[in-house]
């Protein structure tokens, strides 16, 4: 993720082109000149390579969907650095590692007024320095380094990672035995000991509380310390100090000091926007809860302070950060016009930050992609409406004879797979039927579209879902003919629309519904997209309203499972979101003895895991420790032979989970 600055003081430029960047990140320099990526030279005059002046000049103040439109043939190599290859959109992001969050630190050997500001701070949170003086690789600063310019030594791990040099040695340190802000109980050789989950608790009780400009400053300072890869070495101690302050509601707590203060202290927004992007940077859910709770006290801050470069520099990384979450809420807070317009004005006054610019370009070229998602998902729902008024022209509605329904009690295993929950819901099997002809489907279609209410729906879905039953229809390429027509006769659009509009009247249609969704993204790869596209929300709502329903649970489980082995990866991200993560987990907690439903979980694990930074996000969400009890459960049950496949898939997502540590 962007990496965040922590001063106010003019802040180092970012070499793109730096060979210790391999992996696109960006590296520090150790003076304010910009290096050409073409020429290799430096000059302080030189142009950004990453948005040209004329393109600069040319974004306005508030209308920026005109000036998208302004490219007929959407060339974005005015605006993105167009001599990288970012394929992959997380590469818009300026670093994803998360030991090296603070790409910007003072040099305190070099700056005795920073060594002393940071030692005081540390000293108010019951911390005594002792040691060395931090060395940039035993060199004098240069004259532009004593004149207030940045000097960041550079170390060389054996996994040949670049990390910053900014070591505090607190091995000697003589502690209080009082925490007055309950940060940093102890030492170690390699840091401070991070703080327990009740330490923290006391330090978003004190934030929430304080009454002073004073007690705010130390509070937020205290976590964001807390995360500070410098102080907390630990990857994963910091992966759960981030988790507990979201869990604890610290995201809110944070703005709202943020809010409440920085009237008095444009260094409390500076640490609290730090700490934001910080927070992003380490557990998704942050990202999520931020944008929930009130992205635009983000941005009413920075409107407030338009001069401070660091400020305006974290809410830029904070909303790219945003941006490359896939959840539609978050999609829609980061493209207000607000948001918007701050990334302009901050662009426009500090035209000659690579920093600055390399976020902005990157955020548009989000924004412009977000947009033409909403223009397709538009489309696609008006063909589906135009589609509806020009069958109402066509035919007036026909009765459709009832169905009986014979509920099933629900079943403990599922030792054979059924392509759908229906096969232990409805009727048993009949005699082999003739598949429907496409003038019959689209009679069924008209039937769902004009029902009047949930149990006609209800009756009108159930005949489309016949007409794909394995045990009606027994070949199975007849079935996926039938599948192809609902598709071809824009019947999935229907099908989702009359689920919208009827689950909560009926939990006969909803169950219905979700089970003709199945067997359309079994057989028509094409509905997979479709569904994901504009479903996954109703879907999701549907699964909500009915929880303890086994076989309504079942379905959509079945279903996020289809839609993750799609190719196509819009897909897969719609399906990878955190809302389908949560009702997967809540759907295996709920059945934890259920073969059929924890293997249909493990396999759509598998299925996302290849994402890319899904491990991450998986592991966050303890999606390991919910695997181990599936292993626990299953291998020594007697369905040796089956349970063998759950215990594998768990296993391999698990292998995939950890590998990168």
């Amino acid at each position: 993720m962007p990496i965040s600055p922590r001063n106010n003081d003019d802040l180092a430029t970012l070499d793109s082109s730096n060979p210790t960047s391999g992996n696109g990140e960006f590296s520090v320099l150790k003076s304010k000149e910009v290096t050409s990526p073409a020429a290799g030279t430096t000059s302080k005059d030189a142009t950004h390579p990453i948005l040209s002046t004329e393109a600069r000049d040319e974004i306005p103040k508030g209308d920026f969907d005109k000036w998208l439109q302004k490219s007929d043939s959407d060339d974005l190599s005015l605006y993105y650095d167009s001599s990288e290859d970012h394929t992959d959109t997380s590469g818009l992001v300026a670093s994803t590692s998360l030991d090296e969050r603070d790409g910007v630190a003072p040099s305190v050997a070099s700056d005795p007024e920073k060594k002393q500001e940071l030692e005081a701070t540390l000293a108010n949170l019951g911390i005594d320095l002792k040691g060395e003086d931090i060395k940039a690789e035993d060199k004098a600063p240069s004259a532009e380094e004593a004149d207030g310019g940045i000097s960041i030594a550079e170390n060389k791990s054996d996994d040949d990672s670049s990390t910053l040099d900014f070591s505090l040695s607190v091995a000697d340190a003589t502690l209080p035995d009082a925490m007055p802000h309950g940060l940093l109980p102890s030492t170690s050789e390699d840091g401070v000991t991070p703080p327990t989950d009740s330490q923290i608790k006391n330090m978003l009780e004190r934030l929430q509380n304080s009454k002073t400009l004073g007690e705010a400053d130390e509070s937020i300072k205290a976590l964001d310390m807390a995360l500070d890869n410098r102080i907390v070495p630990d990857k994963t101690s910091r992966i759960h100090i981030a988790d507990t302050i979201t869990k604890r509601d610290g995201n809110r707590i944070i703005m709202e000091a943020m809010e409440k203060w920085q009237a008095e202290s444009s260094e409390i927004a500076d640490v609290a926007t730090c700490l934001l992007v910080a927070l992003t940077q380490i557990v998704p859910e942050a990202s999520k809860a931020i944008a929930e709770v009130g992205l635009d006290r983000v941005v009413k801050t920075g409107k407030g302070h338009p001069s401070n470069y660091c400020l305006r520099g974290n809410i830029l990384a904070l909303l790219l950060n945003l941006s490359t979450l896939e959840d539609e809420m978050t999609k829609e807070a980061i493209s207000t016009d607000s948001c918007i317009d701050i990334v302009v004005q901050t662009m426009q006054k500090w035209s000659d930050k690579e920093y600055i610019q390399k976020c902005g370009a990157g955020y548009f070229v989000r924004i412009k992609m977000i947009q033409a998602e909403k223009k397709e998902k538009a489309k696609l729902l008006q063909e589906a409406k135009l589609l509806q008024e020009k069958q109402a022209k066509e035919e007036q509605p026909e009765e459709v004879p009832a169905v009986a329904v014979k509920e099933a009690s629900k079943i403990d295993t599922v030792a054979k797979a059924p392509e759908t929950t229906q096969e232990t819901k409805t009727d048993a099997p009949q005699q082999d039927q003739a598949p429907p002809s496409e003038e019959e489907v689209a009679k069924m279609l008209r039937r769902l579209r004009d029902s009047r209410n949930g149990d006609s729906a209800g009756e009108s879905v159930k005949v489309l879902v016949r007409a794909t039953d394995s045990r009606l229809i027994k070949s199975a390429a007849d079935r996926k003919k039938v599948a192809e027509r609902i598709v071809r006769l824009n019947g999935v659009a229907a099908i989702i629309l009359a689920l919208e509009k009827w689950f909560t009247k009926s939990e006969t249609f909803a169950y219905y519904a979700l089970t003709l969704l199945v067997s359309l993204s079994k057989f028509a790869a094409g509905s997979r997209q479709t569904i994901a596209t504009i479903g996954c929300k109703t879907v999701l709502d549907t699964a909500g309203r009915y929880a303890d329903d086994y076989y309504i649970r079942g379905n959509v489980l079945i279903l996020l499972q289809n839609l993750g082995n799609h190719k196509h990866a819009g897909t897969k991200y719609e399906v990878a979101e955190s809302d389908c993560i949560d009702c997967v987990i809540d759907t295996m907690q709920r059945w934890p003895d259920d073969a059929y439903i924890q293997h249909c979980g493990c396999d759509y694990f598998a299925r996302i895991v290849s994402i890319n930074g899904m491990p991450a996000k998986l592991h966050a969400r303890e999606i390991d420790v919910l695997l181990l009890g599936v292993i626990h459960t299953f291998q020594h049950s007697d369905d040796d032979k089956a349970n063998e496949k759950i215990c594998k898939c768990a296993r391999s997502v698990m292998d995939k989970i950890h590998q990168d540590e």
